[in-house]
C-alpha cells in the first residue's frame, strides 16, 4: 500500500488487514481535511503509525506539512495500492 511520509509516499507491505484498514481511514481523513480544511479526522492518527518490518512510520497529522505534499503533487488518493513484484491491486 501506499503510505505518507514528510517526504512524500512510499511503498509499504502491509500482512495485517486491519493496519491496511487504518492506512486507508488516515488517507481518507488526509483526504477530507485537503478538500474542505477540517483538521478534525486528523486528530485520532497524532502520535499514531505504523510498524512495517523493523521501521515505524509514523502518521502525517501537520496540516503544513499535508499542504506542501499536495502542492508538490505528493499525495494522489486514485491508487492507493503500490504496483510491486508479486502484489496485485
Amino acid at each position: 500500500m501506499r503510505f505518507i511520509t514528510p517526504r512524500g509516499l512510499i511503498a509499504v507491505t502491509v500482512h495485517d488487514s486491519r493496519i491496511a484498514s487504518e492506512i486507508g481511514r488516515h488517507m481518507s481523513a488526509v483526504n477530507r481535511f485537503l478538500e474542505t480544511g477540517d483538521e478534525g479526522p486528523l486528530q485520532p492518527f497524532v502520535d499514531e503509525g505504523i510498524r512495517a518490518g523493523q521501521l515505524f512510520h509514523p502518521y502525517v497529522t501537520d496540516p503544513d506539512t499535508l499542504v506542501r505534499l499536495a502542492h508538490a503533487g505528493e499525495v494522489s488518493f486514485e491508487d492507493l495500492y503500490a504496483l510491486t513484484t508479486g502484489e496485485h491491486k
